[in-house]
Order: structure tokens, then C-alpha cells, then sequence
């Protein structure tokens, strides 16, 4: 407290205080006024009056208690700009203890009891706390004062950043972050290296001769954290706790790890230069020009994998129209140069076609193919327009692909990636572990280690508890569990002394109960998680908690890393690049669930992603708990022949896995939820549900458990080939997500479905005549165009294009060889007003045909029933707008929302 803020509110309060003076006498006094030297007041007891001065109080407090905790939240509220800071924290203190005893029903009492009586000193001492990261936390902003310090705080110290494994661009911006804030989020989409950043804050926090912990809610976590430590030579410095079982089986060895890391410190030899900084810093300017090189030719990698992807879909179309017949047209065709003059041919001919089926004057459009100097004639285009737009569109992309090729041999990928990696595990690397290393050379005191063995001398045996402090002050580096630390760390909730940086690993499964401790005692927190991955399972009610908060706060409905995201909004960084899975693999989760953003190194192949129909019969087993179909188990026995190395076998319900367990083993088989974290070879993922009423029942109930975010990690387990055992027909007309799995499969697996369609994005978002609104006819037809661009502004996954050919849709080789008539109407420029795709994989959802007086005509209803029959077949919906129909946009977004596919 401040001495003269205090005395303030005292006069202003008519507040008693306890005043120790440096001659040892202590008395309570009524403050009557101050100057700059002394102190005046009248003693409590007496009523006389005394003096003192500044220079002889040793320490002073207020008499009662409560009158300490208001002056406190008083004084930290000018520093939140908060005006009623106590009633805030008062409230939190009240809702968490409430959900505490709800908790302390649920699990074993005597814990619950022991997290109660932690969590009533943390609220109990959080008003003395002069910088608490949990008052940040409730308040949902930074104290004023620290606010411009933490801008300045380390920055020394950042350029470059200590790294112990190979890095990447995101990779160390992050770290950078974790180094400069006092919270900062990591978020670590599956297979972007989050286990590496968190090594390397860790070693960047050792160089800063700091403490850190490293927790999670799981074991799992923490154990991969500690086996990459590990792996990395900078002595033993780390030690993991726990619960009981974990303290239990570190004990016998404990005495002997403390003596090996003793000698490993005395031990260090360290080169260090005094440049060492300097040196790593002209290394890093370097890799930052390499990287930068490096991630350009990685992004054309990738458009090349998705060009390819299209091509497969173009020749699938182009078959089956048979436009390798048309000899002549080829011949023109090919005598386009270069990608650039067959989309100038394209953007000739898509503008002719639109005009031609719009009924122009054949005299305009014969003066503009003759003015743009067209290779085509207008008869040409007349009666073989989209056999030529086809084929271009074919050369076009070839042209691409060539292109890209081209690029990426000349930019020499393998090379940049060598030389990069040369440089991080040659000098990078190895400055930067001389760094870590020497830090820990000065940290190291004989005393501490003389000290620990002398208590486990008088004890006779090694009792951990006796000597925890003791090893927690010797290591630099402690791992241990969320819900251990308040065990491992007890002693720090009876002082004010806090630890240097808290590092929470898988951080979206980690409830916001569990982590406020972690608040209250952290210098610094750096959360890691995935909001795109499973959360903490809350199994609590409504109407359970009776104390209310703001939404942001819910404890039911969020976890530690997406509360406190809402609440502060510190800086998040994103790991982006991807070295796990397949590219095809982590591309679903990447258009789906990451916008798009995360940089895939890994190349494609043709069958990482498997769809398995397993649609005949009904096998479902309900207990109403959970389902079984052992169908699935006997279709994925059949593909992996009793071979369960390197793979697998996960489900969203427990009653499967538990059959999959007996079949197999708990290691290989489970619930997708134990599999978080992990990764393998082969992933086999059994959705267990068909075509009956209990099956139904689930997919529409709250309970659903085919989130997006299930599915995300089941598909990003896989680092090869992901298999998919599903009723592909049952779960396409009930289940949006796990459609959005099949028909992704259905695009860019081996084989293309007969009514798969993929719309040429890559060429049409650029092509004037399919995007821009002067295409549109009348006024009809643009307010029409204005109602979808609001939709699209919305629904930012879907994307509009205005005339496409119907040739592009229909795209069934059997169907159209059947039905020859309708393949001749599409090949003679039938064209459709509006068509509304899925952009992340191309695929058409929606046309929108408007219908004027004209399509009363005998000949347009003609055409218009087979356009119908045409979409029908490949299963897109259709809706046809009359001009004369009153239709505001809500009710145009309603319809769309309701029939789209």
C-alpha cells in the first residue's frame, strides 16, 4: 500500500490505522491531517494527539480488515480504469466458489475441498496483488501503468530468438510475442510444429534466467513436451511433477537425477563469443530473406497440386462431351501461345457465347470478333462455341501448370530447403544452445544442491515433500498437470511470490476453473491451444449456477483459451506452417476449418483420402448411451487385414471403441477425443450411424457429436491416408459436416463420382463476363445479382458467377451418352443466369434462373425442362425466379439457407 494514499482515505473514511515505528512500537491511530514531514493524529485509545514522522514508520495497515481490502480495490481501480473493481472481483469470487461446490459433488471431496480452500485465498489475497494477471482477467483489460512497460519489456532480448530446433516465419513470431507480452496466445493448428515454439520460449525464458512451468490439462501433452526436451541437448534441466502416482515414481530416482544434473552443470564448457547475438542476428536476416523465398514457392506448390485437381475434373468433363473429336478446333487451339493469350482467347469467346445465347445482333458480334482480331469465326463459335471454350480452358491450364513447373525448377524448392536447414542446425542452433547453456552455467549455486542433500541426510529417506521448494528453486524448467500445480506450487497462495513465465499447452481442453490459479501466481502466461480442436467437456446444467457473469465469462461454454481471447483479446499469433499430413489430407481442415491460411509442405497423393460406403443394411446397436455397428469393424478388417502397425481405428462413440478395443488394442483404437495430440500413418475413422430412427434422433439432437471440431482432429491425425467408413447416403441427407468430409473425398480423391462437379475457380473469379454485374440484362436480373453479393458478404464460403455454361455442370458421361438430346441442347449455349458454389472445393450449390415473359414460349419451355431434368440428375438445386415476383432480400436469404446443397 501507499503510505500517503493511505492516510488520504483514512482522514476522508475516519478509518483506524496500525502504525510500526522504527523504534519497534506499534499503536492504532485516527488520522487528522499530514504535511510533507510528519504525521499528525490522535491514538485510538486515549484520544491524545502525537505526531510522527515519515522517516520513522516502518510499516503501517489499516485496523480492520475489510477497510484494507476497500482501500485496496479503491487503489486498483484507478489503475484499471475501473470504478467498482471490488463488486467485480466479489462477483467472480462468488460464481466460481458456486461452481466449485457444484464441482466438489462430482469428484473425490477431498480434492474439491482442497481446490476450495485455494481458490478462497486466491480471492482472499488478490486485493494486495500490485500487478495480477488474474485482475486482468476479470476486468478484461491491462493495468494502465503497465500497459506502455510491457511495450518496452524484453525487447533487448528479441532479436534474435534463442532457437533449439529448425524454425519458420510464424514459428518465431510467435515466440517473439511470448517474449515481449505479458499474456500472448499460440495458436497451433494440427501438425504446425507447437511443440517446438513452446521449446523454444522455454529456452528463451532460460536465457532470461527465469522460471518456467510448462502445463496442460492432460498427461499426454505434457509427456511430448518432455520428450522432445529430451531429445534436445542442454542438460537435464527440467523435471516433471504431478499427482500423487507421478511424485510417487519420481521419488526413488530423484536423488540421483539432482546429483546427474549437478554434474552436468559443472560440467558445461561454453565457447560463448561476445558476439554471439550479433552473429545469430546476421544468420536470422538471412533465413528471413530464404523464408520468405521458401514460402512463395511452397504457395505455388500448392496451386499446382490444386491445378491438377481441376485438370482431373476439366478432362472428366471435357470426355464427356467428347471434345478430343473436334481435330480442327484442337488445331486452333494450339496455336494459342502461352497461358496468357488462352485466357485473352477465353475472355473473347465466354463474351461472344453470352452474347450469341442473349440473342445480340449477329452484326455487333461479327464487328467485334473481327475488331479483336478473334482466331475464331463467328459460325465457329455459333455452333461449337462451348466445344471451344472447353478445349481452351484445357490448354489454358496446361499452360498453368507448365507454368508452375517451371517456376518451382527454377526457384529450386530442395535446394532453398537445404540451405535453410543447414542453417538453422549448423551455427543458429548451435549459438543459440551455448546461450541456454551459459545461462545455465550461472545459475548454478553449490549451496542449493549441499542444501538439498543435507535434508535428505537428516530425514534418512527422501521425502519429496520435505524438500519441494528446495527442487522447484533448483530447476529452471517444471512440468506438471493443470490440476497438480495447485498441489506442486501450495506454498505460493500464502505469499506474494509468483512465477516468472506459465506455459498452458492444449489450452481449448482446459477448462477456465482450472487455469485461474494459473493467472493469479504468473508473472507471464503464453496460452497454446486450438479453438479449431475438441474443447474441455462441461458437464454441468443451465440452471445449475445461479450467479450470473457476462457471456465472454460462461463457464459451461468456454475453455481457458477461447475466455480469455474474449475477455483481454492479448496478441495471438498462428502457426502456419504445416509439416504433418498429406497435403490433400490437411487441405480439408485447412479449407474448412483455417480460412485457408495454413502453408502445406507435404505433396499430394492420389489415394490419402479413401471413402468406404458401408450403406447396406442397418447395423446399428443403440443402449441409448452410445452406438455399435459391427459392420463397420468387419468392413475395416477387411481393408487393413488384421494389421493394425502404424494405423488408427477412431470413432466419435465409446460403446464402438470399446469393441474396437477388445478387437485390437487401446493404443491402436478409440474415441476420437484420446486421440487428440496424436498422430499417425494411417487413420481409419468408423462414423458407426445409418439410415434409423435412434441414428436420426442423434444427429438432430443437441448432443450431436459430429462437430466440426471432432472432425477436424479425427481427418488431422492422419499423416498418409485417412480412410472414411461411413453411409455416405444416410449422413448426406442428415449431417452437414460430415457431408462437407464426403463430398471433399468425392473431389480430390482417386476417383471422381459420375455427379461429382468442380467449377474452374482458379480461372473463372478472374473472367469479366462471370463476375462483373454489367453482364446482367435488365434491371431484374442485378437486383437479383445485389441480393446474392449480400448473401455471399454473409456466407463468405460461397462465390457467384453470372453466365455460366450449363456444359460445366453436367458433367455425367453415362447420363449424357443417354440422353442425347439433352447433350445437345447444352452443347448448343445453353447457359444459366446465376450459379452459387462452394469455393473451398468448387463444387455448385445453387442456380438461379429468372424467368421473364419470354419462358411462357413453347420453345423456352422446352429448353427449360431440359435444363431442369439436366440438374436434377446431378443433383443441384434449382430456382427459378419470376420477374414479376415481390421477393425481399430476407426472404431470399431464407430460401437459399433452406434448399442449398
Amino acid at each position: 500500500m501507499k503510505l500517503k494514499e493511505c492516510l488520504d482515505y483514512s482522514i476522508k473514511n475516519n478509518k483506524e490505522l496500525l502504525i510500526e515505528g522504527k523504534n519497534g512500537r506499534s499503536f492504532y491511530i485516527k488520522v487528522s491531517r499530514y504535511d510533507s514531514v510528519k504525521i499528525f493524529y490522535k491514538f485510538s485509545n486515549s484520544g491524545r494527539d502525537g505526531t510522527i514522522k515519515f522517516e520513522n514508520v516502518k510499516s503501517f495497515r489499516f485496523k480492520d480488515k475489510e477497510d484494507e481490502k476497500d482501500f485496496s480495490y479503491i487503489e486498483l481501480g484507478k489503475e484499471y480504469n475501473q470504478k467498482d473493481i471490488k463488486t467485480i472481483v466479489e462477483n467472480f469470487k462468488k460464481y466460481y466458489l458456486e461452481i466449485l461446490d457444484i464441482i466438489s459433488g462430482k469428484e473425490d471431496n477431498e480434492y474439491g475441498n482442497y481446490k476450495k480452500k485455494t481458490y478462497e485465498k486466491i480471492f482472499n489475497r488478490l486485493h494486495k496483488q500490485e500487478d495480477n494477471l488474474l485482475l486482468d482477467y476479470f476486468t478484461g483489460m491491462k493495468r494502465i501503468k503497465v500497459e506502455e512497460l510491457d511495450k518496452e519489456e524484453h525487447n533487448k532480448n528479441i532479436d534474435p530468438v534463442i532457437l533449439l530446433q529448425p524454425s519458420n516465419k510464424s514459428q518465431k513470431k510467435s515466440i517473439e510475442a511470448a517474449i515481449k507480452h505479458k499474456i500472448s496466445i499460440i495458436e497451433g493448428p494440427p501438425g504446425t510444429g507447437k511443440t517446438t515454439t513452446i521449446l523454444s520460449v522455454v529456452a528463451n525464458m532460460i536465457y532470461e534466467n527465469k522460471k518456467v512451468v510448462v502445463v496442460s490439462k492432460n498427461n499426454s501433452a505434457i509427456n511430448n513436451v518432455l520428450n522432445e526436451l529430451n531429445k534436445i541437448s542442454i542438460t537435464e534441466c527440467f523435471i516433471r511433477l504431478g499427482r500423487q502416482t507421478v511424485i510417487d515414481e519420481l521419488t526413488p530416482r530423484l536423488e540421483e537425477k539432482i546429483k546427474n544434473y549437478e554434474k552436468e552443470i559443472k560440467n558445461i564448457s561454453v565457447n560463448e563469443k561476445d558476439n554471439s547475438k550479433k552473429e545469430m542476428k546476421k544468420l536470422c536476416d538471412k533465413l528471413d530473406k530464404l523464408e520468405n523465398d521458401l514460402e512463395e514457392l511452397i504457395k505455388i506448390k500448392n496451386i499446382l497440386i490444386e491445378l491438377k485437381n481441376n485438370y482431373r475434373h476439366l478432362i472428366k468433363r471435357n470426355e464427356a462431351y467428347g471434345f478430343d473429336n473436334y481435330k480442327e478446333i484442337i488445331k486452333k487451339v494450339d496455336r494459342t501461345k502461352n497461358s496468357s493469350s488462352a485466357k485473352r482467347s477465353l475472355n473473347i469467346v465466354s463474351e461472344v457465347l453470352v452474347n450469341i445465347s442473349e440473342g445480340k445482333k449477329v452484326g455487333i458480334i461479327k464487328k467485334l470478333l473481327t475488331y479483336i482480331n478473334s482466331k475464331f469465326l463467328f459460325k465457329e463459335l455459333r455452333d461449337n462455341g462451348i466445344i471451344i471454350q472447353g478445349l481452351l480452358e484445357q490448354k489454358f491450364l496446361e499452360y498453368e501448370i507448365t507454368d508452375m513447373k517451371n517456376k518451382l525448377e527454377k526457384g529450386n524448392l530442395d535446394k532453398l530447403q537445404n540451405e535453410i536447414s543447414k542453417i538453422y542446425n549448423g551455427d543458429y542452433i548451435s549459438l543459440s544452445k551455448e546461450l541456454v547453456l551459459k545461462s545455465l552455467k550461472n545459475r548454478y549455486s553449490k549451496e542449493d544442491y549441499e542444501n538439498i542433500y543435507k535434508k535428505i541426510q537428516e530425514n534418512g529417506t527422501l521425502d519429496f515433500s520435505k524438500i519441494k521448494r528446495e527442487i522447484i528453486n533448483l530447476y529452471p524448467v517444471i512440468m506438471t498437470t493443470v490440476d497438480a500445480f495447485i498441489y506442486n506450487f501450495n506454498y505460493l497462495f500464502d505469499k506474494d511470490e509468483k512465477i516468472d513465465c506459465i506455459i498452458i499447452d492444449e489450452a481449448s481442453q482446459c477448462d477456465i476453473m482450472s487455469a485461474l490459479p494459473l493467472l493469479y501466481v504468473a508473472k507471464k502466461i503464453v496460452v497454446v491451444g486450438d479453438n479449431k480442436q475438441l474443447s474441455a467437456i462441461i458437464n454441468m446444467e443451465d440452471n445449475e449456477i445461479k450467479t450470473k457473469v457476462e457471456a465472454k465469462y460462461d463457464y459451461r461454454k468456454g475453455n481457458f483459451l477461447n475466455t480469455i481471447s474474449k475477455a483481454i483479446a492479448p496478441p495471438s499469433n498462428m502457426l502456419l506452417e504445416h509439416y504433418r499430413c498429406d497435403y490433400n489430407i490437411i487441405n480439408y481442415c485447412n479449407k474448412y476449418f483455417y480460412d485457408n491460411k495454413l502453408i502445406v509442405y507435404k505433396e499430394a497423393k492420389k489415394d490419402s483420402m479413401i471413402l468406404v460406403y458401408n450403406d447396406k443394411g442397418k447395423y446399428v446397436d443403440s443402449d441409448k448411451v452410445s452406438f455399435v455397428n459391427l459392420r463397420e469393424i468387419i468392413t475395416i478388417e477387411g481393408l487393413i487385414n488384421s494389421d493394425i502397425a502404424n494405423k488408427f481405428i477412431i470413432t466419435p462413440f465409446k460403446n464402438q471403441a470399446n469393441n474396437l478395443c477388445e478387437k485390437y488394442s487401446k493404443e491402436r483404437c478409440g474415441t476420437i477425443h484420446t486421440f487428440q495430440g496424436k498422430g499417425e500413418k494411417e487413420v481409419y475413422f468408423t462414423t458407426v450411424l445409418n439410415n434409423t430412427s435412434e441414428g436420426r434422433k442423434h444427429l438432430q439432437g443437441n448432443h450431436n457429436l459430429f462437430t466440426n471440431e471432432l472432425i477436424n482432429v479425427a481427418v488431422s491425425r492422419a499423416k498418409d491416408k485417412f480412410v472414411l467408413v461411413t453411409d455416405r447416403n444416410f449422413f448426406f441427407e442428415n449431417d452437414k459436416n460430415v457431408k462437407n468430409l464426403i463430398e471433399y473425398i468425392e473431389a480430390y480423391g482417386e476417383i471422381i463420382p459420375d455427379k461429382t462437379v468442380c467449377i474452374f475457380d482458379y480461372l473463372y473469379k478472374e473472367m469479366k463476363t462471370y463476375t462483373v454485374i454489367d453482364n446482367c440484362d435488365n434491371i431484374f436480373e442485378k437486383k437479383v445479382k445485389e441480393c446474392i453479393d449480400k448473401y455471399i458478404e454473409k456466407h463468405n464460403e460461397y462465390r457467384v458467377v453470372v453466365k455460366l455454361p450449363l456444359a460445366n455442370l453436367v458433367t455425367d458421361k453415362g447420363f449424357l451418352e443417354k440422353r442425347n438430346d439433352i447433350k445437345k441442347f447444352i452443347l448448343n449455349n445453353a447457359h444459366l443466369d446465376f450459379t452459387i458454389y462452394d469455393k473451398r472445393i468448387n463444387k455448385p450449390v445453387m442456380v438461379i434462373e429468372l424467368d421473364g415473359k419470354y419462358h411462357k414460349e413453347e420453345i423456352q419451355k422446352e429448353r427449360d425442362k431440359k435444363k431442369n431434368e439436366a440438374l436434377n440428375y446431378m443433383e443441384i438445386p434449382l430456382w427459378r425466379l419470376n420477374s414479376k415476383d415481390a421477393i425481399t432480400s430476407q426472404d431470399f436469404e431464407d430460401y437459399i439457407d433452406n434448399n442449398i446443397k
